[in-house]
Parts: C-alpha cells; structure tokens; sequence
C-alpha cells in the first residue's frame, strides 16, 4: 500500500511538473504579442548606457517605458539637434532614446544654495539622440601624444519643451 501511495505521489508530481512547463514557458510564447499596452519601439542603433555615463560623467540616465508619450516627438528632437549642431549631419545613423536625465552633483549643489544649470538639477524628460560616424578627437593638454577618438555625439533635447539642454561624449 505504501508502494501505491509514493507511485501516485511521483506521477502527481510529473503531472505538475509538466503542466508548470507549459505554463511557465508556453503559454506565455503564445500570449507574447497579446501583452497589455503599447509594444516597446524597435530599437535600433545604439542606446544610452546609464552605468557608462554616470561612471564617466555623473549623470543620471533612466530610460521610460513605451507608454509615455511627449509633447515633443523624436523626429522634432533629431530636428532641433540639428539645427543647434548642423555639423552632426554628417552622421553615418542617429538613434534616439526618451528617459530622465539629472545630474546628482547639481541637485546637491542646489541644495546647498549654490546657482546650478536648472536644465538638469532635477530629472527631467529627454530625447537623447545618438549620432554615430562623428569623429571627435578630445581635446586635452597639447603634450599628449595621443588624444582619446569617440564616434558618436549624444545630444539632450528637452522632451516637455523642445529646448537645447547639451551635447556630451561618455563612450
């Protein structure tokens, strides 16, 4: 009787197993395109890298999900980039990435009564626009040899007004 009783226990335990599988892996492959709100956009080209650019410039980068939708749309942003640095029209590709941006050191400074650039002292909605094929060489003390070389410039276009907040280089 005890056999019986670990038999049925192990082939409960099967059947469990199997339909947990089926659940847990195909049932969502089916239900993948039918996932509530709008699908997250294609992205293409490069994207921002949060870790990179606060490691190397101290900048907070938090990208949003799809569901938000700006005053200012990406192709206006790649437009007013353009038109502040016609020289970036010499991209080889521009990609784009909507997201808060903020610098920590200016929120701290502010907080303690220093004039900060009120662009980014607190996170506010961006397009990052990302032209790649940009040479840059660095510019730094003449005795070095050798200057760093970057590829892309990232552009930040306010995505509440369509104001120029900067241009920076991080990778």
């Amino acid at each position: 009787m005890k056999r019986i009783s670990w038999i049925l226990a192990g082939l409960a335990m099967f059947v469990l197993f199997v339909l947990g599988a089926f659940f847990g892996h195909l049932l969502p492959q089916r239900l993948q395109g039918v996932a509530a709100g709008p699908p997250e956009p294609p992205q293409s080209g490069k994207t921002v890298d949060p870790v990179l650019l606060h490691a190397r410039l101290g900048l907070l980068f938090v990208p949003t999900g799809s569901t938000v939708e700006p005053p200012i749309t990406k192709d206006q942003a790649i437009a007013k980039a353009l038109q502040v640095s016609p020289g970036l029209a010499t991209a080889t590709s521009a990609s784009y990435q909507l997201g808060y941006l903020s610098d920590p050191g200016a929120i701290i400074e502010s907080q303690n009564g220093e004039t900060v650039d009120p662009s980014v002292a607190n996170p506010v909605l961006v397009w990052v626009i990302i032209f790649d094929g940009i040479h840059n060489v660095s510019s730094g003390p003449p005795e070095l040899a050798q200057h760093g070389v970057s590829n892309e410039t990232n552009v930040s276009i306010n995505a509440n007004t369509g104001d120029y907040i900067g241009e920076f280089i991080y990778r």
